[in-house]
C-alpha cells in the first residue's frame, strides 16, 4: 500500500501548488511539453513487425482468456490487440491518422486546468486526501 500513501502526498503536492502557485505549474508544464519520441516515424519503419507483435499479444491473451473463463476482462485487451495488429499489417496509415485526429480533436488539458485552477487544485486536494486515507487504512 505504499504506493497509496505516495499517490496521495503526490496529489497533495500538485493540488497545493495548484492553489497556491498555478504559474509556477505553467512555467514546469512549458518546460516539460517537449516532443521526447516520435512514435509515428518509429513505427513507420517496423510497421510489420509491430503488427505481428500485435497478433501474437492477442493470441496469447486470447489463449488466457480460454483457459480462465472468469477473467472476462480480457476481452477487450485481446481484441484491442487484434484490430491493432491488423491495422499496423494491413492499413499502415492508421496511426497517422488517429494522431492527426488527436492532434485537433482533443482539447488542451494545460489550458483548462489552468482556467480552472482553483477547482481542479481543491478537487486534486480532496482526491489526495482521501487517497492518502485509504492509504493509511489498509496500511494499519
Amino acid at each position: 500500500m505504499t504506493y497509496m500513501l505516495i499517490s496521495g502526498l503526490v496529489a497533495l503536492l500538485f493540488g497545493l501548488l495548484l492553489l497556491v502557485s498555478p504559474k509556477f505549474l505553467e512555467t514546469i508544464g512549458e518546460a516539460l511539453n517537449v516532443t521526447v519520441v516520435n512514435l509515428d516515424s518509429f513505427l513507420r519503419h517496423s510497421r510489420t513487425t509491430v503488427g505481428i507483435l500485435f497478433l501474437v499479444a492477442a493470441a496469447w491473451v486470447l489463449y488466457v482468456v480460454l483457459n480462465y473463463p472468469g477473467i472476462y476482462q480480457l476481452h477487450l485487451i485481446w481484441i484491442l490487440a487484434f484490430v491493432s495488429g491488423m491495422l499496423y499489417l494491413f492499413h499502415p496509415q492508421w496511426l497517422e491518422e488517429v494522431s492527426r485526429f488527436f492532434n485537433v480533436k482533443v482539447f488542451p488539458t494545460d489550458k483548462y486546468v489552468m482556467d480552472y485552477g482553483k477547482m481542479v487544485g481543491l478537487l486534486t486536494l480532496l482526491a489526495g486526501a482521501f487517497i492518502l486515507i485509504i492509504g493509511l487504512i489498509y496500511k494499519l
